[in-house]
């Protein structure tokens, strides 16, 4: 029986593309069902078909049990995505009396890409795809290939996405993309574009009369194929702006979370913890690392993580000493302890946990000593975390605390001041005390530990004592 006939350029396309790999459609109903009903779409069928359109990430239709109706992202509705376009704009206006370059100039255009693709083996096999943080922030996108711009001329707003388009060949390979009437749909910004017209668009802003400001971070850029497109440009209009760097301005804004993102990190530290609870219960004498490894990463997906939030550290005995410890290869033998840094990924907010404990499934004498001298120095810390006090404070407590620990255990001399104590207890913590958390692992790096800490700030509080052993000898300081 012959397949009825495919409608639309896009249907037709992909009729040539069977012909050519020598596919007959009578052989392949459910590639033709699945193309037939996208065609169906574009001309105007009914709503029920036309939800079932699929693009390059989850939507509401396609992954019920992730999104509601007007989410972007779990959680996280269009609203407020466009809430946090309008406070960058407003933000980075409310700097002109205090930035130089900017006085001269009345308008503003914003450029913020997309990560690349990370190759593996090119020119296929790739990297898992993690969007940029602070373009996914805006948007919610999480293709590759893709600029947003927000532009701010003569008190008028406007905001535009760049999208790689439609194309049935390489679709077939990798899969759906949104394409740009996708992108509009799926993130609610008023207008998308082909990103083979970016470059041409920025050409019509930049060669006009008027001034701008381009926010664009030239010394860390994202995306080196755009940057390299771009630059030639901005040269050649230097003139008629001045280009500085929105990143700072961007991390204020992350920095301080929305309830349904608090929500979200809270769903992710929910996940990792009990996931850590589960690899502590599968843990015996003569564990491989790598197991322990895995056991995570796979209890973590079970309870909906999209990932693991980074590589984790899997330590045993005196490996935790290495701070960034990531070859998670040893086996641990019975009697030692092992230190595991992990955290997943949640709908692109991360968790930070790191935690010790013996493979055998009991502290000796003197682990227990050392273990409980910590978890008091850090509940001291935490309980310490109110609004006005700093990451900087809280190191500064941690060594402190640490100290005073070290001469209860005997480790430093009791009869070491507690002025000494502190500076030697910087030799067995040699990491801060703790970093900001939110979409990235250490979140919002541009800003200072220094700056007091407000609510819906997120923030690890992780003292550790790095003794290169777990035996209690005599440290003296003089």
């Amino acid at each position: 029986m012959a397949a009825p006939m495919l409608q639309g350029r896009f249907a037709y396309r992909f009729k040539r593309l069977l012909t050519y790999v020598g596919i007959l459609q009578e052989n392949v109903p459910c590639l033709h069902a699945l193309y037939t009903v996208n065609t169906q779409i574009d001309k105007g069928t009914p709503h029920s078909l036309r939800e079932l359109k699929y693009y390059g990430q989850p939507a509401p239709h396609t992954h019920p049990h992730q999104l509601k109706h007007g989410e972007v992202t779990s959680g996280l509705l269009k609203v407020e995505y466009l809430q946090r376009r309008k406070s960058l704009i407003a933000l980075l206006q409310s700097l002109k009396d205090r930035v130089k370059h900017m006085q001269q100039q009345n308008n503003v255009v914003v450029i913020l890409p997309s990560a690349p693709v990370a190759y593996m083996s090119p020119p296929t096999v790739v990297y898992p795809y993690r969007q940029d943080t602070d373009f996914s922030y805006f948007t919610g996108f999480l293709e590759p290939n893709s600029v947003l711009t927000l532009s701010l001329c003569k008190d008028k707003v406007s905001e535009k996405l760049f999208v790689t388009s439609r194309d049935a060949t390489r679709e077939l390979w990798d899969g759906p993309c949104s394409g740009i009437d996708g992108a509009v749909d799926l993130t609610g910004i008023e207008m998308a574009d082909s990103i083979d017209n970016f470059i041409n668009y920025m050409e019509s802003i930049l060669k006009s009369n008027d001034r701008y400001v381009i926010w664009y971070d030239l010394k860390s850029p994202k995306n080196h194929e755009l940057h390299n497109k771009l630059m030639p440009l901005l040269k050649d209009t230097e003139h008629n702006h001045c280009v500085l760097s929105p990143v700072h301005s961007i991390h204020k804004l992350r920095n301080v979370k929305s309830q349904p993102e608090i929500n979200l990190m809270k769903k992710s530290a929910e996940i990792a913890s009990k996931a850590f609870i589960s690899v502590m219960q599968f843990s015996h004498p003569n564990v491989n690392e790598a197991h322990l490894y895995a056991k995570m990463d796979y209890e973590c997906r079970m309870q909906g993580a999209t990932m693991l939030g980074y590589i984790p550290v899997v330590a045993g005995g005196n490996r935790a000493n290495t701070i960034h410890y990531i070859k998670n290869d040893q086996i641990i033998n019975g009697g030692y302890l092992v230190l595991m840094d992990a955290g997943c990924d949640y709908h692109g907010y991360q968790s930070d946990i790191t935690r010790t404990w013996p493979v055998s499934g009991q502290f000796s004498p003197v682990q227990r000593r050392v273990y409980n001298a910590v978890l008091r120095v850090q509940l001291a810390c935490i309980a310490a975390c109110k609004e006005g006090f700093t990451i900087s404070k809280l190191f500064d407590l941690m060594l402190t605390l640490l100290g005073v620990e070290l001469k209860e255990l005997g480790i430093i001399s009791p009869s070491v001041t507690d002025k000494d104590a502190k500076t030697v207890a910087t030799r067995f913590c040699v990491h801060n005390i703790g970093h900001y958390l939110g979409m990235d692992v250490h979140d919002t790096p541009t800003l200072p530990t220094n700056q007091p800490l407000k609510p819906a700030m997120i923030i690890t509080i992780e003292p550790g004592n790095s003794a290169e052993t777990m035996q209690l000898v005599p440290f003296h300081v003089l």
